[in-house]
């Protein structure tokens, strides 16, 4: 049963609905559907924008480099609203995670395809994918018990994956028409996640008025920015295996939404098949992998449980450099999948636990995982790129593999079982 933290039943509420063991998931639920719409229109415009952007550039390096920018963007994001938005509530995240996100196919649309506006909306595009993931922290560090935040990831990154397999479909099959189709559908769906947080938003403040809960996170008092660079030196000296396997989780990841929406209209070019499938096949084990996160980590625990997931998807993802039948590319990619879609939700969890043991300092450990995030994808399309002009677009995600690979045997051997929070360190900053 999934239980609310601030919205706990009152004593006078009647027994029927406190009882009811669908009553808490429901949020949780409805929650993950908008997240699942903002999820299918990022997901069309993180297929559709590479290519925009390698057919505007007429370069795979330079593509990668504007692709970097958003993150270099997004790092910043998590730098600066750590403090700026301390004391935010998920609502907060929301609210502006929507509004850049219709900024992003806007500016396609409608600005000249000139550089200047590539990184403008490169610069939309990392904001809002880093107010996403404050939102998404917040609503289940505050609505979600820690017993049950492995569960509440899995079932969230399961509405992600259905949107990231569902969006490069719809790209694809918009694309061979007209390129303005993606950008438009992508527009469409930020819409209906609006309304649908709209009337969220409307349900809860009800239920609040219902359990007289509290509407707000409390006020926390704003630190410089030098402060949370402070804090995040001292929280990295505790939690740096964790920061450089989440970081080459996403480096591969990046790999995929970069160098493989290429490689995938190149598959559909010369071999005549769906090339979105590649995109496709890597985002469906999400859907139930995840879901599975919690037996997963039974025997090994949530860091070790998502160090042998890495080390086994990066094992297979190297053999991708030595296959050439395209069915045969993306089986590979899709077993590789499975072992990263059980990584991501047992490293989430794991973070946020930490998170919540750290009370008012929660949201520095959030931006420093967003800051993991936002680096491999400064570096990641970067370095994709580079590869894919001198080696190819396949043996790129081998080596991607392989580097995966060796950084969870890393982790494996170093990382300590029990990971403490420093917290009179942290008070003293």
């Amino acid at each position: 049963m999934i239980e609310s933290v601030t919205e706990q039943a009152p004593a006078n509420l009647s027994t029927t609905k406190a009882g009811n063991p669908f009553y808490y998931m429901r949020p949780l639920v409805a929650f993950a559907l908008i997240f699942f719409l903002i999820s299918l229109g990022d997901a069309i415009m993180s297929y559709s924008s590479p290519i925009f952007l390698e057919k505007a550039l007429g370069s795979a390096t330079l593509m990668g480099l504007v692709l970097g920018a958003s993150s270099i963007v997004g790092f910043f994001a998590d730098l600066f609203m750590s403090e700026w938005f301390r004391g935010k509530s998920y609502k907060f995240f929301l609210f502006w995670t929507l509004v850049f996100a219709f900024s992003f196919p806007v500016i396609f649309l409608f600005l000249p395809p000139i550089i200047i506006f590539f990184l403008l909306a490169m610069a939309v595009w990392g904001i809002y994918y880093e107010m996403m993931q404050f939102s998404n922290y917040h609503f289940i560090n505050r609505q979600i018990k820690r017993q049950n935040r492995t569960f509440a990831w899995s079932l969230f990154m399961a509405f992600k994956s259905l949107g990231y397999t569902l969006g490069p479909i719809i790209a694809g099959l918009l694309i061979d028409r007209h390129m303005s189709q993606a950008f438009i559908a992508a527009f469409g769906f930020f819409a209906i996640a609006a309304f649908g947080a709209l009337l969220f938003m409307k349900v809860q403040k009800m239920k609040r008025h219902e359990n007289h809960a509290q509407a707000e996170e409390p006020y926390e008092e704003k630190k410089s920015v030098w402060h949370v660079i402070k804090v995040w030196v001292v929280l990295g000296k505790k939690i740096w295996p964790l920061f450089i396997f989440t970081f080459m989780l996403f480096l591969v990841d990046s790999t995929f939404w970069s160098i493989g929406t290429v490689l995938a209209e190149k598959l559909h070019v010369e071999h005549g098949v769906q090339g979105e499938l590649l995109l496709t096949v890597y985002t469906i084990p999400s859907l139930f992998v995840g879901l599975l996160a919690s037996i997963a980590a039974a025997p090994f625990g949530k860091k070790r449980g998502a160090y042998i997931a890495g080390l086994t998807s990066g094992l297979v993802l190297a053999l991708l450099g030595f296959v050439e039948n395209p069915y045969v590319i993306f089986g590979v990619a899709f077993v590789s999948a499975i072992f990263s879609s059980l990584a991501f939700p047992l490293i989430s969890s794991t973070y946020a636990d930490y998170v919540d043991r750290l009370d008012n300092l929660g949201n520095d450990l959030i931006g420093l995982q967003g800051a993991a995030h936002s680096m491999s994808y400064v570096v990641g399309p970067i370095i994709a790129g580079f590869l894919a002009d001198r080696v190819g677009d396949q043996l790129t995600f081998t080596m991607m593999g392989i580097a995966l690979a060796i950084t969870a045997i890393l982790m494996i051997l170093l990382t300590p079982r029990k990971i403490r929070m420093p917290l009179k360190a942290l008070h003293s900053v």
